[in-house]
């Protein structure tokens, strides 16, 4: 029987690279607004007009249990979706934008059934200004994405845009709340021909990789059993060097090649 190990390459550092470089050019676009390091006020909510989140202060508030904030009276969340990891793009300084990554939750906010009254959509975001600044964080941006940010996420396509119905037109009004265990980012996102408003926390962390690097003696094991065995390799962000898991999985492939010079090996 014909056996071949099929090895998976990490591409992470080159999409970051190419990101790295897309933000470096909006960056570029932005030094010449981004003279005052003062910030200003909107609806009693800071926004930030020169973004360092190293400078953003760690909230000490309680804020209770993933995703933090109830729908305001007189509406309710529908459609719901929670993940254990989702990306999705944030904005600062109205065109830098960063992908952040983490625990995901979605969800329209619709009126009840028994609200007789129209859909207030400035109850509804002041409603979250607020409980959200109570809680210690900010607005960090608000607006429709420029042509630049907007063609980088048509591209890329998340599953965050879809839930949005990949519509590029809405306007968008995100915060951050730093607290000790990490940064959790809230959006707020708004069509003026809708009677809803799509609302999205995101607890920023690391993708927590639950696959084990298969041993020599399991990679054999499916090799024998089905003629193959796919394995992943992954790459430091941004270099030509191996992860740890990388180096790891490398080293685990080389002991069964030793044994089987015939084996075939395609990536």
């Amino acid at each position: 029987m014909k056996k071949s190990l099929i090895l998976s390459i990490s591409l992470m550092s080159l999409f970051n690279a190419c990101n790295q470089k897309e933000n470096k050019e909006n960056s570029q676009e932005q030094q010449t607004e981004a003279t005052s390091k003062k910030t200003k006020r909107f609806e009693n909510t800071e926004v930030i007009t020169t973004f360092d989140i190293n400078k953003i202060p760690v909230s000490k508030q309680e804020i209770g249990t993933f995703p933090y904030l109830s729908s305001p009276e007189g509406y309710v969340y529908n459609n719901e979706k929670s993940k254990n990891y989702e990306e999705k793009y944030f904005c600062f300084n109205d065109s830098l934008l960063t992908k952040i990554g983490g625990k995901y939750f979605f969800s329209k906010i619709l009126k009840k059934e028994d609200n007789k009254n129209e859909y207030e959509k400035s109850f509804v975001i002041k409603s979250y200004e607020n409980a959200i600044k109570k809680l210690g964080g900010i607005q960090i941006y608000e607006g429709v994405y420029n042509k630049k940010a907007q063609n980088l996420i048509s591209k890329e396509n998340p599953a965050s845009f879809e839930d949005l119905n990949n519509d590029l037109s809405r306007k968008n009004i995100q915060f951050l709340l730093k607290v000790p265990s990490g940064n959790i980012w809230f959006e707020l996102s708004i069509h003026d021909r809708d009677n809803e408003i799509f609302f999205t926390v995101i607890q920023e962390e690391g993708f927590k990789q639950t696959i084990s690097i298969l041993k020599a003696d399991e990679i054999k094991k499916q090799l024998d059993k089905t003629g193959k065995a796919i394995l992943y390799i992954n790459f430091d962000t941004d270099k030509a060097t191996l992860k740890d898991d990388g180096n790891t999985a490398v080293s685990e492939i080389a002991k069964v090649m030793q044994n089987d010079i015939n084996l075939k090996v395609s990536i």
